[in-house]
């Protein structure tokens, strides 16, 4: 039978887990054992993605999943796209009992500390701060990556009107992180020259640096084809939005706004005996440096409920994530 011969130089690209005080002899048999496994999930990769003679190249991701303290590694040829990779997904998702939400879009692939350095804006600070007990608070938080926006970034002087807009930074980053489009984040201006753009009516309040409501943040969220769901809130007539439901089901950051204030909503804990909750809140009005240790102090906390008390009005924003890991 006729036989097609091929050279690949394979990246492999292994990553495993070990103790300072394992003995040596122990961790070489771990990495021997690990590129032997990879070596054979590549094998399982070009033999599923070849095409007559066109042979892919297989390129190694790792991914952290939640609960699991170890990376899982997963194999895909390079230069297919992630619209033809989603079989494979679900098919990891089912093998992992993983629900909808997506896992192993390649933009997902696990940052290590040193390639973390190499990035502008801090990712997902809400990660460094204590949780509420979970023996007494069901927990609730966002799924996934987003970079930290606030106002004075990038040289904007942005301190009196730009929140909103940082938030919809956060909002738009988070999509880029979990794969769903490849579009770099709009700076401010760049904002705002959608805005005027998109409507006539907007240029006056972009050029007066005004405030922007939820219709105006819908029409820029409208450009990246990002839907939500908005609401406003009377403290006094509405019931409150199930955040829990939102973030089990969604898991996208949540917009806050009530001028002059907006805020992103990260997660929410719940006490239900002692009807306590708790909502963790990433502020965008924050003009400090980008020092993680004063983020953390000042712009990012879990916040009692009574923090909602004193707007008697607020619009919510509910970006909604397509189907499909």
């Amino acid at each position: 039978m006729s036989r097609i011969h091929f050279k690949l130089t394979l990246p492999i690209d292994v990553a495993v887990f070990a103790s300072p005080a394992d003995p040596w002899g122990k961790i070489q048999d771990q990495f021997v054992d690990a590129v032997t496994a990879q070596l054979s999930a590549m094998d399982k990769c070009i033999q599923r993605y070849t095409n007559g003679k066109t042979v892919p190249m297989p390129q190694p991701f790792h991914f952290e999943l939640p609960e699991k303290t170890t990376l899982t590694t997963v194999i895909y040829p390079a230069g297919v796209s992630d619209e033809t990779l989603e079989t494979q997904r679900k098919e990891l998702h089912a093998e992992l009992g993983l629900d909808n939400k997506p896992f192993f879009r390649r933009a997902m692939a696990f940052c290590f500390p040193y390639d973390e350095m190499k990035i502008k804006y801090l990712r997902n600070v809400h990660k460094y701060l204590p949780s509420p007990d979970p023996n007494e608070f069901k927990i609730s938080v966002v799924h996934g990556s987003y970079f930290y926006y606030h106002c004075l970034q990038d040289n904007e002087n942005d301190a009196e009107w730009g929140a909103p807009y940082r938030c919809l930074q956060v909002i738009i980053s988070w999509f880029n992180y979990q794969g769903y489009f490849d579009k770099p984040v709009p700076t401010v201006t760049e904002m705002q020259e959608i805005l005027a753009k998109v409507d006539e009516g907007f240029v006056n309040l972009v050029e007066g640096k005004d405030w922007i409501p939820l219709e105006q943040m819908v029409a820029i969220l409208n450009v990246f084809s990002i839907s939500a769901i908005t609401k406003d809130i009377r403290q006094d007539v509405d019931e409150p939005i199930d955040l829990s439901l939102h973030f089990k089901e969604q898991g996208t950051p949540v917009v806050l706004s009530a001028e002059p204030f907006a805020c992103v909503l990260l997660g929410i804990a719940v006490n239900e005996e002692a009807n306590v909750k708790k909502i963790l809140v990433l502020d965008t009005i924050y003009t400090g440096s980008d020092d993680l240790a004063t983020i953390i102090e000042k712009a990012v906390d879990w916040k009692d409920e009574e923090f909602l008390s004193g707007l008697e009005v607020y619009g919510l924003f509910l970006p909604q994530r397509p189907e499909g890991v």
